[in-house]
């Protein structure tokens, strides 16, 4: 099925009011919800064939926090949560799944069908996931390392975070994320060694 500019606002409108409805807030293209310590979202999008895209991740909170301590932007700890799901400058979350969903003329049907997988997603990892046991645990791939040094400093194991960030830089790899010329784990190194 073919999505038009129209059809495509109205399942943005649609996915957007599911998502506040079911305790989400629903900025365009994306969803969150703060669950005890941990930051739940989403982001969505439509694809040519017809499709709607999504993926959906999630972070402790303070993750974001020490990210912005390491890189000197602590200003960020004032702005909207929207920023901590959003942001260009921002720690990356685990990955909790993505997929892809054929669209219809139903939009009412595939908009509340994507919030409940979703909302469901979310239920089973938080139930069967503690985010810092699961980023120990090597299941998620994407920024690895540096979401390893944050959770070390979030359990007060920066001297492991001091470690890992050496290694990473004695490999060539001073971090995906720049800051006064200095990556990520060159600014881990300088904070906390």
């Amino acid at each position: 099925m073919k999505i038009d500019k129209q059809l495509r606002k109205e399942y943005v409108k649609r996915i957007q009011q599911k998502a506040k409805e079911s305790g989400y807030k629903a900025p365009q293209y994306m969803f969150y919800k703060i669950q005890e310590d941990d930051l739940l979202y989403g982001f969505f999008t439509f694809v040519s064939s017809g499709e709607l895209v999504y993926r959906l991740e999630a972070k402790k909170m303070s993750f974001d926090n020490i990210f912005w301590k390491i890189m000197d932007m602590e200003d960020n700890m004032k702005r909207s949560n929207t920023l901590r799901v959003n942001g260009a400058f921002v720690s990356p979350g685990v990955s909790i799944s993505n997929g892809k969903i054929p669209l219809t003329e139903d939009i009412d049907g595939i908009s509340n069908d994507f919030i409940d997988k979703a909302t469901k997603d979310f239920a089973v990892f938080c139930e069967n996931n503690d985010i810092i046991d699961y980023i120990f645990s090597g299941k998620q791939v994407l920024a690895l390392e540096t979401l390893k040094c944050l959770a070390y400093i979030d359990s007060g194991q920066e001297s492991k975070a001091v470690e890992l960030a050496t290694k990473q830089i004695e490999k060539g790899d001073t971090g995906q994320f720049v800051s006064a010329n200095k990556g990520f784990f060159e600014r881990v190194v300088i904070k906390y060694a």
